[in-house]
């Protein structure tokens, strides 16, 4: 009954606003965007769906971590369950499933890194951050492989005066921040910037032993446990926990540019981010009839027998540090020409976790997976008479190497006692892109581009060294085109339309090509024989900006087709492999509102609606054609109302996930427990006020109705925070 009383508030709140989200500022009809066409353009010119994010926004709600502050942008399902907590925090774009179908950028620069596709958001700076252009569909044909969903581009600062800032907080769970960041010029040619944030939390419980499986013979008579099911509804019971899970993460940054004269400049910047996680104090909740603990061997619950172990109750650890290199150049050599290179490095350098007991190995495993990510571009735009035609070449490689070893005290990292696996591979893309801005008689744009990608894929190999079973494989090529097409019209100064039609494509990352591992007795395989993901997309949208802006509408209905699906099959008995296996269809609308109603005061919010989102062909499951896409919800909306009168400021949003499956025939269908991704409604509250002119206080309460819900992992329920920020 209070879940159904909520989803009606929520659709009621939808109706009313018909909301955008708080953070996309009300439109202005100069805002500049870059990303949508890779040269500057209005916002109501660009050929796409964007919402922008800027630092004022970032502030109006209890941002802790980068990608919460797309939690109510159309389009996009955020996945993180356990708060600062989580590694394993993704976003995505309009149902395409898994972060590495969504290209994430940093001033242009691919942060997906070169092992699965991931990105690490708790890394990620907050105090640096210019704005977030968040540009929705297909966008292969400028950015090539990532962008099937769609964009995210993270723009970062570049001071124009003297800016200091410091923060510290506190909250539940003893969770601290603070942060630093230093902004200056030398005579309008040198402009420079540092910055550091650092991020800890004691945690909580976030991950229960759930055991379903039944054993023969007597065991120990026991209490303590609580009975539950798993997420497909068989009865078993929580037998306990793996303690508080804490995180200790920082970033550190710098950036530089030199500008030589009004249309030429160089800048650089680097960043560190740096996360270790694990947990403390483990238990179980068995206890004999002395009232002892009891972690090992039979016990008998309820009249059935189960086996425990002491493992059940171990949490694992580990740590990750990603160096961020970026350099570019910016020139106009000639009135109608303009050049632009860009070239980086995304070095995670460090990322390893330790595995107590792995049901790979049935022994403690230390795994590490470094990665690297090599990217340049070069980018000509030439201006003339009917518009603006762009030109690129880019080049960008991944790499990454797996190793595993077996540990001799799980408690210790360095208690090495052998190398149990290994693999390796290597990927390049080398690319060529054009797009042609054609202005046409009344008002009407029209964008045309395509672009051609030439992949290989090298050296990769994997060896079993317990197994003794090694094999290497041989290089390959693909090549991926993909074009689109775009018609922007604006009849009236109020008024623009949109119709677009392409495809895009993301080929096999390096975890999909070589990694091979083992759960109990099932084998799952890399397949180094992958071909590429493809789609073809369409979609038309409009945007509607009254009374100067007081009033933004907008709408876009699209339909997406995927083909070549990367999916796992089971080829034989006890063995899962990828494969090229499905086709899947999702087809969806949007629709955003925001009014301004004073000066100080407007309310907004969204609803965003997978009217199809299911697997048409899959020769891999076929038991699984028919149902939802999996890692993501049909139904996502958000509502709420900002307030920023004088020197006060206040922000109420409401946001609601649907029903998320990770199956994908659609069976954990069990509500509340461990495991499951259950459906939810969050309000959030918070309020600030500038107590002097170099001094803001504020205190946020999350989850403000203390929402119990799943998310794989236990959800912090009602937490926390309040924060002093100092600036100059």
């Amino acid at each position: 009954m209070r879940k159904k009383v909520w989803m009606l508030v929520g659709i009621l709140l939808c109706f009313i606003f018909m909301t955008q989200t708080w953070a996309q500022e009300a439109v202005e009809l100069e805002e500049i965007v870059v990303t949508a066409t890779k040269t500057p353009k209005r916002i109501e010119d660009a050929p796409a769906s964007i919402t922008v994010i800027t630092a004022e926004d970032l502030k109006k709600e209890n941002v802790k971590t980068l990608d919460e502050a797309l939690r109510h942008v159309s389009g996009i399902f955020l996945r993180r369950g356990k708060g600062l907590m989580d590694t394993l925090s993704a976003v995505t774009l309009r149902g395409f499933p898994e972060q590495k179908r969504t290209l994430i950028l940093l001033d242009g620069q691919p942060l997906n890194n070169g092992y699965t596709g991931a990105v690490d958001w708790n890394s990620l700076p907050l105090e640096n951050i210019d704005r977030i252009e968040v540009v929705k569909g297909p966008f292969s044909s400028l950015y090539g492989g990532n962008a099937m969903g769609g964009v995210i581009n993270i723009i970062t600062k570049t001071p124009k005066k003297r800016e200091i800032r410091a923060k510290t907080g506190y909250g539940t769970y003893d969770t601290v921040m603070e942060g630093f960041y230093y902004g200056d010029n030398w005579k309008d040619k040198l402009f420079f910037s540092f910055g550091y944030e650092g991020k800890d939390t004691n945690g909580y419980v976030t991950d229960y032993y759930v055991k379903t499986k039944t054993s023969t013979g007597t065991g120990t008579p026991v209490t303590g446990a609580i009975s539950t099911t798993d997420a497909y509804g068989n009865p078993g019971y929580i037998l306990g926990d793996k303690g508080d899970n804490w995180i200790r993460t920082y970033n550190a940054n710098t950036k530089w540019q030199w500008k030589f004269d009004k249309d030429s400049k160089l800048t650089f910047y680097f960043q560190e981010g740096f996360y270790k996680y694990g947990y403390d104090n483990g238990q179980s909740y068995l206890r004999d009839a002395n009232g002892n603990v009891v972690d090992s061997g039979k016990v008998e619950i309820e009249g059935k027998v189960y086996k425990v172990y002491p493992y059940y109750f171990w949490g694992s650890y580990g740590k990750e540090i990603t160096d961020v290199y970026h350099l570019k150049f910016d020139s106009k050599p000639a009135t109608n020409l303009l050049l632009h290179f860009t070239g980086g490095l995304l070095d995670e350098r460090t990322n390893w976790y330790v595995t107590p007991h792995s049901w790979t190995r049935y022994v403690p495993l230390l795994t590490s997976t470094p990665s690297k990510k090599y990217y340049w571009e070069f980018q000509t735009d030439v201006i003339h008479e009917e518009g603006l035609l762009t030109l690129g070449i880019s080049y960008r490689r991944d790499q990454a190497h797996t190793r595993e070893w077996k540990l001799t005290d799980w408690r210790s990292k360095n208690s090495i006692e052998e190398l149990l696996y290994s693999c390796e591979g290597k990927t390049r893309t080398i690319s060529f892109y054009f797009q042609e801005e054609l202005n046409l008689p009344y008002n009407l744009t029209v964008y045309t581009g395509a672009r051609y990608d030439h992949w290989k894929t090298w050296d990769g190999y994997f060896e079993d060294y317990q197994k003794n079973e090694s094999e290497h494989y041989a290089s390959r090529k693909q090549y991926a085109f993909s074009p689109k097409i775009t018609f922007v019209w604006k009849p009236l100064k109020f008024a623009t339309f949109r119709l677009s039609a392409g495809s895009a494509f993301r080929a096999p990352n390096v975890y999909e090509l070589y990694r091979t591992w083992y759960w109990g007795s099932t084998e799952y395989k890399g397949n180094p024989n992958l071909k590429p993901e493809k789609t073809r997309s369409w979609e038309i949208g409009t945007n509607f900006s009254f009374f100067e802006g007081k009033t933004v509408l907008k709408a876009t209905y699209y339909e997406n087709y995927v083909k070549d699906l990367i999916y796992r099959t089971e080829t034989t008995s006890g063995v899962k492999e990828y494969a090229n296996a499905g086709k899947t269809d999702i087809k969806g609308i949007e629709l955003e509102a925001e009014q301004k109603i004073t000066d100080w005061l407007k309310v907004f919010g969204v609803c965003s609606n997978k009217l199809t989102m299911k697997i048409v062909e899959n020769t891999a499951k076929p038991e699984s054609v028919n149902k939802w896409i999996t890692y993501t919800p049909k139904v996502t909306a958000s509502a709420g109302i900002e307030a920023n009168y004088k020197f006060l400021k206040g922000t109420l949003t409401w946001n609601y996930v649907g029903k998320v499956y990770k199956k994908d025939d659609n069976s954990d269908t069990a509500e509340n427990v461990p495991g499951v991704f259950d459906s939810h409604h969050l309000v959030n509250l918070k309020l600030s006020a500038d107590v002097t002119k170099y001094a803001t206080i504020s205190f946020a309460v999350d989850n403000l109705t203390d929402e119990d819900y799943y998310w794989s992992y236990k959800t912090p329920g009602r937490t926390y925070w309040g924060q002093i920020e100092l600036k100059y």
